[in-house]
């Protein structure tokens, strides 16, 4: 099956100022240039949660099971949206929610607990002992990232911003070579 994509006229352009605004982007979220890079983090990190919420706990919820483990899903689901909503909300002083390294501490401790409980309620035994241990291990490395964070926010920032850079200077390169491939054409037609 040959399946060609249409494209647009000047990607080079498109590639040129995404490329400048990511770039950009990069080096205002680094934690010494300003502190607006905190805010974005909490935003950002908020979005993941809303998006894990919508993709992974929504279906979990809408399939009918055992009462104890709806519970658990409810439960699981509330506290991940009152984390993402409070992530939010730190912006203007309103609640103030710790670092990014425990807020996924703490939604690594939810999912654990809850899948805990589903192995455990489980009564046809269909999940294996190494999903019991996954479990044990995921409940485990979020009670740790919650109690002692393996990364500062600042540290985030300066990571976020570099693939942000680096992301940005790929799109500059290649709009440059798309550029000097356009000229080449362009030049040869005449």
């Amino acid at each position: 099956m040959n399946i060609k994509i249409k494209r647009f006229k000047f990607d080079f352009i498109v590639y040129l100022v995404l490329g400048i605004l990511l770039v950009a982007f990069g080096i205002v979220i680094f934690p010494f240039v300003t502190e607006l890079g905190r805010d974005i983090l909490k935003i950002v990190t908020a979005i993941f949660l809303i998006i894990y919420l919508i993709t992974f706990l929504l279906p979990k919820l809408m399939h009918k099971r055992n009462s104890l483990i709806l519970a658990f899903h409810i439960i699981e689901f509330v506290v991940v949206a009152l984390i993402a909503l409070g992530n939010i909300l730190s912006q203007f002083k309103i609640i103030n929610v710790s670092g990014v390294s425990q807020t996924i501490g703490l939604t690594l401790f939810m999912r654990g607990l809850s899948e805990l409980v589903i192995s455990y309620c489980a009564t046809d035994k269909k999940k294996k002992f190494v999903f019991f241990i996954l479990d044990v291990v995921i409940l485990t490395l979020g009670v740790y990232l919650f109690a002692k964070p393996l990364i500062s926010d600042e540290t985030a920032l300066i990571i976020l911003g570099i693939l942000f850079i680096l992301v940005g200077g790929l799109g500059i390169y290649l709009s440059i070579r798309f550029w000097d491939k356009k000229s080449k054409k362009e030049v040869e037609s005449k």
